[in-house]
Parts: structure tokens; C-alpha cells; sequence
């Protein structure tokens, strides 16, 4: 979804006519960036003070304080004043299966009232783009990705905002999880006792042991896009998996550079290629995001998409005449969706459907189907090879599943992350931050993306997945 919970100036609403960046039908991306708020200090909710609870978010190096939950009055007018000019998109704005409640005034977007369970934050913002109205619906992109948008009352929840405490802090994560949180059975969490567990300790007195039963539940998801600062610290186990994987990613590129020699570096650091004495292509791609960026965090998605398009052209020129592509995605912790989907349209023989996503609190209404064209400028149809494992993350998975989807390739490894879901940043009361999956990708054929990762045709080992892939390549 949009890169975090954002802080920003209030900006104006730009009114256009429907085109293909607004259409929700139409290819949307999302960024990858964990949420950059510093968790507040949410032992002052044992106190039950508003005086305790604000939410402190960084943003550019610029810091804005916002106050407990809150809503602001439309303008008063006299009899003397000009009546106010009243926008076709004044009002409150729920974005459809999201959880989040923007509200318009007099043309510009001021707050957004993000609502789980009983609570509600609100807090400036100024994501939408592309705003066009059609009634009481709307659509609009945040960060190129498109959504539907409901032009509804206020909820209660932020009319008027109960006072921040534990109870209202554990019904609210319980709340937002039960909405708006896909996969439980599929990482193998019984939701059910665990959230009564959250909710019994809500009523107690000492604020530990929820914050730590909250924490725990998260930590147990091991879901990459889901994640919650509370400072339990990952276990031992998990960090020595982490130091073996990455070793693994370095044992993949030394035996590449073994294999194939020196490889040609293209600008931004995105791509590396090289070609085998036989004629079989290698490229490697580091990451999907951050190219243009002096901090990778900072994420643009337009130059982005420029910087990996004059690389691919690069790349693809020398690699012209390669019998085959083996693309090496290991290793690759994602980026941006328009990203990968620019890669896979150098690959794409023809106009391809290649998955679906959908939010999980309302499928129907949010359900687009993502495909892609073949590019108008340098493009290969060579037979591709895509190699992946367990670092292979987030937007590097919708590429890898975009190629399989869209240029029949093979897949080869061990197997990716499974975490394609966008990343949603939200606020509980008391300034607890919580990022969270909150959709589900499949591809067209009804193959479930999230967990299980993309579809792997030939499982190995990540440091023998480049050998298996030439010797494929040379059959």
C-alpha cells in the first residue's frame, strides 16, 4: 500500500478524468518499507492519561506531534462571509478494505481516522492522488496503486475517541487482526485462543504481559510484512537461519562469478550480467526499489521505473543473441510492483493476465486482476530462468511469479518468502504501531502466492540453484 502511516501536510485534491493509473483494474504496485515511527512510549497507557498518549512520527527528517485521537469542524461562516464552496469530494472517505477513514475539506485532505475494533487514531494526511468522484464512490492511487473509496459518516469510534487504556489497546489489535488479517491458518496460528488470551489481559492491571502476549503473537506469525515494536528481540534460532541464508546468498554469487567470470555492472547498482562461452545469459538484480535514492528508503517509484529501464536496455542489448535468460533473484528483498512488472514486460511475448490481489476484509470490492503488455523497447524472447530462496522477498516474488505467469519460466530453488501482501502501516490507540499483510495474491489459475512463496518447477539447493539452471538451459 503507501509507504508508511505519513504524517504530512494537508494537500490539495487533484480532480482528473478516470485514466489507466486510477482505473483499480489496472497494474498497481506498493512499496516495501517498514514503518520508520518510533514506538511511543506506551507505558503511560497504565496511567490512563490523555496527557500521555502522542504519536511521534519522523518523516523526512522533519517531526510533527500529533495529539490524542481527535476531529476537526468544518468552518464556521457569519451572515456577513460568502457562503463556503462546497467540493464534490468533501466528506469522509473510507478506503475500501483498509481500515482507513479520510476526511476532505474544502478540497484538501486533512485527517485520516484509521479504525480497529472500538479505536480509532486520527492523524494528518495527504496520500491521495488522483481523486476522481462519482457520487458517493470514488477512486484514487496511493503510490501508483489504486483503491475504492466510500463516501461514509464519521465512524463513532472517532466522533467521539474513547479514552486510551489497555482494554481499549487489546481490543483494538484483536480487532484489527480478526479484520483485516489473512493468514493464520496458513502459518499455523490458532487465532482464536490467542485473541481471547490478548483480551483477558486487556483487563488486567499490569500493561506488561499484553504488550508481550501482542508481540508474541506477531513474532510467532513469521510474517515478513507484518511486524510490531515492542522490542522482543528476534529469537537465537531465527538469527543463526538469517546468518545461514545470507551466507548461502554469498556462496551463490561467488560460484556465478566462478561460473561465469566477471560480470558487467549496469548504472544504479540494479543489474549485473554476464554470458556463458555457449551463449546462455545471466542477469542478476539485486533489489526493485531505491535506485535513485540517496536513502534506499526514500523510495520514488517513477525514477525507479526509469533507472531499471535504461539498465534492462543495457543488459538486454548485450544478451541479444542468448539461447537462453537464467534471471538470479536471489537474495532480492523486493521494491516496488511497477518495477518488477516493467522487468517482466521485457519477457512477455504478448498481453498477459499474471495474478490477482485483493484485500482480505473486502475481496469483492477490492479484487483487480494485474497483467502486463510486452514493452516497446528492448525486449528478449529467449526461454527464461528465474532462481530463488528463501531471501527471494516481497516485490522480487511478484516478478518472479509475473515471469512464470507471463514468460513461462522455469523456477528454480529452494523456494521464496511468501510475504507478496502490501504492507499497511497502522496506529492503535495509545501510539502502538502495527505494519501488517492485509492482502491476498494469487495467480489466475487460483494458486495462492502468500506463505508458500512462488511456484517452484525445479526444487535445489540456493547455491546449486545456477548450475542446475545452465544445465536446463543446455539441454
Amino acid at each position: 500500500m503507501w509507504r508508511s502511516a505519513s504524517v504530512l501536510d494537508a494537500g490539495d485534491v487533484t480532480h482528473r478524468e478516470p485514466t489507466a493509473a486510477t482505473d483499480p483494474s489496472d497494474p498497481r504496485r506498493r512499496s516495501r518499507r517498514a514503518l520508520v515511527v518510533p514506538l511511543f512510549a506506551v507505558a503511560g497507557l497504565a496511567a490512563c492519561s490523555s496527557d500521555a498518549v502522542q504519536v511521534v512520527i519522523e518523516i523526512d527528517d522533519t517531526t510533527t506531534t500529533t495529539a490524542p485521537p481527535t476531529t476537526t469542524s468544518a468552518p464556521t461562516t457569519t451572515s456577513t462571509e460568502a457562503p463556503p464552496i462546497i467540493d464534490p469530494a468533501d466528506g469522509v472517505w473510507e478506503i475500501v478494505g483498509y481500515g482507513y477513514h479520510v476526511e476532505i475539506r474544502d478540497g484538501r485532505q486533512g485527517l485520516a481516522h484509521l479504525v480497529a475494533g472500538p479505536g480509532c487514531v486520527s492523524l494528518p494526511f495527504a496520500e491521495l492522488d488522483d481523486l476522481v468522484v462519482d457520487g458517493d464512490t470514488a477512486t484514487a492511487t496511493i503510490d501508483d496503486a489504486a483503491y475504492v473509496l466510500d463516501r461514509v459518516a464519521l465512524p463513532d469510534a472517532c466522533a467521539d475517541p474513547a479514552e486510551p487504556d489497555a482494554r481499549l489497546l487489546a481490543e483494538s489489535f484483536v480487532g484489527l487482526f480478526d479484520t483485516h488479517y489473512p493468514f493464520f491458518a496458513e502459518r499455523g496460528i490458532d487465532w482464536e485462543p490467542r485473541a481471547e488470551e490478548i483480551l483477558e489481559l486487556g483487563g488486567a492491571d499490569d500493561l506488561e504481559p499484553l504488550l508481550l502476549a501482542m508481540a508474541e503473537l506477531v513474532r510467532d506469525l513469521d510474517d515478513g510484512h507484518t511486524a510490531i515494536d515492542l522490542g522482543l528481540p528476534p529469537t537465537a534460532e531465527a538469527i543463526a537461519e538469517l546468518a545461514a541464508l545470507e551466507a548461502d546468498v554469498e556462496a551463490g554469487r561467488r560460484d556465478a562469478t566462478e561460473r561465469l567470470g566477471e560480470l558487467t555492472a549496469g548504472p544504479y547498482g540494479i543489474l549485473e550480467w554476464a554470458r556463458t562461452d555457449d551463449g546462455i545469459g545471466y542477469l542478476r538484480i539485486a533489489r526493485l526499489a531505491g535506485f535513485e535514492a540517496v536513502d534506499p528508503d526514500d523510495l520514488d517509484a517513477a525514477a525507479d521505473r526509469a533507472a531499471i529501464a535504461d539498465s534492462l536496455d543495457l543488459a538486454l542489448t548485450d544478451l541479444a543473441d542468448a539461447s537462453s535468460i537464467i534471471i538470479d533473484l536471489r537474495g532480492n528483498p523486493g521494491g516496488t510492483d511497477s518495477v518488477s512488472l516493467e522487468v517482466v514486460s521485457r519477457f512477455v511475448p504478448e498481453a498477459r493476465d499474471l495474478y490477482t490481489e485483493e484485500s482480505f476484509a473486502a475481496p469483492e470490492r477490492t479484487r483487480v486482476t494485474i497483467a502486463v503488455e510486452p514493452s516497446d523497447r528492448v525486449r528478449s524472447d529467449a526461454p527464461v530462468f528465474v532462481l530463488v530462496d528463501p531471501l527471494t522477498a516481497s516485490a522480487a516474488e511478484v516478478l518472479g511469479a509475473g515471469l512464470l505467469a507471463g514468460a513461462d519460466a522455469t523456477v528454480i530453488g529452494p523456494g521464496s518468502e511468501g510475504i507478496l501482501s502490501d504492507t499497511v502501516p497502522f496506529v492503535l490507540p495509545g501510539g502502538v504501531e502495527v505494519q501488517l499483510s492485509m492482502e491476498v495474491y494469487r495467480l489466475v489459475d487460483g494458486t495462492a502466492l502468500e506463505v508458500v512463496g512462488v511456484p517452484v518447477q525445479i526444487e535445489t539447493s540456493s547455491v546449486d540453484a545456477l548450475a542446475v539452471a545452465l544445465d536446463r538451459a543446455r539441454r
